[in-house]
């Protein structure tokens, strides 16, 4: 495939702000940046510069930036970006030419004000953030749930400004980019993920009855939900003889409290990039029960990928066509979700059948599609159009029209 950036000058200079480690990948949202770079590298007639913004990495730093940001307009999700050395740092980069910035996630929204007047921004969003805080305040209780929900409100409030400010925004969803134009974003795109991950052959031997709990477990949300799982499927695994495998980087101690504890829940941490095909053909199936957090889940489509039969939540995937009966199984509520777990572990014919059907989503996921949407973000930016309704979508179908296989 060849990308065409017809609007794109002899060599667009960009500026790729990003608050992400591309030596480190261990969440979906790190998995989603790593892509999005890569394909932005492959745009041709650009020079591409990225800036990795200075993290608070020392946990003690980070807890104390997080508490001070209570008395700062802005979101707890700014402060690990906003060190003194950070800002300075982004200053000076700001001072440089740039034919295009692109500021990725809102935890670096802050710097929206910062980028010179007149220079096209792109901002890259990985979820609509007021919607994803939202749902992760109403689950809390007492006093966190009132310091989450005035977190929220400035999340709402610093999305809006960058949604404004922006030339072109990306979603990583369609049902995200229609929250993301309703809140003032005046061009779209949707740049959908990269599955990295190949199918794996068809399984040739039976896996132990195990069930597979996948994903990344930093986040309080995560863990929330990851709690609650626990809780309703245990008693009901351990009556049935199946294990819940849980896998992936989190605070174990605090996976453990809360009444998370069980002879049938097995704990085991990050996972390998090289040992997930065994993880995932360990397994007989894997459950996906995300209430909280929104956004696209990558995880689903290393699942996908590693041919494991999925048990979904309904509302856990959102932007992965996943139907019932057809490649999946999909469940109103967890008690259902839990019990048709159990109850179906033993039918391994509907489950290679479930699994063989999803591999084929995977095609809607692909590097080139991310490429060719990312090459139309870039082209509008350096219009520097600001059109709106009908105009930007005129707009965008103009600029995907230069994208040819």
């Amino acid at each position: 495939m060849t990308v065409v950036g017809e609007n794109l000058g002899a060599e667009t200079r960009v500026l790729w702000l990003t608050p992400t480690d591309p030596g480190s990948v261990l969440t979906g949202r790190e998995a989603y940046s790593a892509g999005l770079v890569r394909a932005a590298r492959c745009i041709p007639r650009t020079s591409l510069t990225l800036h990795v913004v200075l993290q608070g990495r020392q946990q003690l730093v980070r807890r104390f930036a997080k508490a001070r940001s209570l008395l700062s307009p802005l979101p707890a999700m700014c402060a690990p970006s906003r060190s003194r050395v950070a800002r300075q740092e982004v200053e000076d980069v700001l001072k440089r030419r740039w034919d295009v910035v692109v500021i990725e996630h809102l935890q670096l929204g802050w710097i929206a004000d910062r980028v010179p007047a007149g220079t096209p921004l792109i901002y890259v969003s990985q979820n609509h953030e007021s919607t994803a805080k939202n749902s992760v305040s109403r689950a809390s209780r007492s006093l966190r749930r009132r310091v989450l929900q005035f977190d929220a409100r400035k999340v709402a409030r610093l999305e809006k400004r960058v949604l404004r400010r922006a030339t072109v925004v990306t979603a990583i969803t369609g049902a995200d980019e229609r929250l993301l134009r309703a809140d003032g974003a005046a061009q779209t795109v949707v740049v959908p993920p990269v599955a990295v991950r190949a199918p794996s052959r068809p399984r040739s031997s039976i896996p132990p009855r195990r069930v597979l709990h996948f994903g990344s477990f930093l986040w309080s949300a995560k863990l929330a939900n990851l709690r609650e799982l626990v809780c309703a499927a245990a008693p009901v695994f351990e009556a049935n003889g199946i294990e819940l495998v849980v896998a992936g980087p989190g605070d174990h101690r605090a996976l453990s409290r809360g009444g998370t504890r069980s002879d049938a829940v097995t704990f085991c941490g990050p996972v390998p990039e090289d040992e997930l095909e065994s993880l995932f053909a360990s397994c007989r199936v894997a459950v996906i029960s995300e209430p909280r957090g929104g956004g696209f889940k990558m995880k689903v489509l290393d699942l996908i990928a590693g041919r494991v039969p999925l048990y979904v939540l309904a509302g856990s995937t959102v932007g992965i066509a996943l139907q019932d009966g057809v490649n999946a199984r999909c469940f109103r509520t967890l008690s259902e979700l839990v019990s048709a777990c159990a109850a179906e572990i033993d039918e391994l014919g509907t489950h290679r059948r479930l699994a063989s059907a999803a591999v084929a989503l995977l095609e809607g996921f692909t590097f080139d599609q991310a490429a060719a949407q990312l090459c139309a973000a870039f082209e509008l930016a350096s219009r520097g159009e600001h059109a709106a309704g009908q105009d930007g979508a005129d707009a965008r179908a103009s600029a995907a029209a230069g994208v040819q296989s």
